[in-house]
């Protein structure tokens, strides 16, 4: 299944490496996958909606700012603001 022994997680660690994500970030985005158990954490670097959910959840209300930073340096400005303006209807 994983080829030349890369686990999910190394992904994850070499995508956080290469966006250039603070120690800061890359720990929410790990407790973020944990929390909403993601088989493979990489997936948050190709699914904005993944993050939205995780702000909607109490855990992480704390963090909505770096929320909004992370899904701004991931996806950029237009695409994150797109995805959450899309996804408002969820948000009560």
């Amino acid at each position: 299944e994983s080829r030349k022994g890369e686990s999910p997680q190394r992904l994850f660690d070499d995508l956080c490496k290469q966006h250039d994500l603070t120690s800061n970030n890359a720990k929410l985005l790990r407790k973020i996958s944990r929390e909403l158990q993601l088989p493979n954490p990489a997936s948050l670097f190709v699914d904005p909606s993944l993050l939205i959910s995780a702000g909607q959840l109490e855990k992480f209300q704390e963090t909505q700012q770096q929320l909004t930073k992370v899904g701004e340096e991931l996806f950029g400005y237009h695409l994150w603001k797109q995805a959450v303006a899309s996804d408002s209807h969820h948000i009560s």
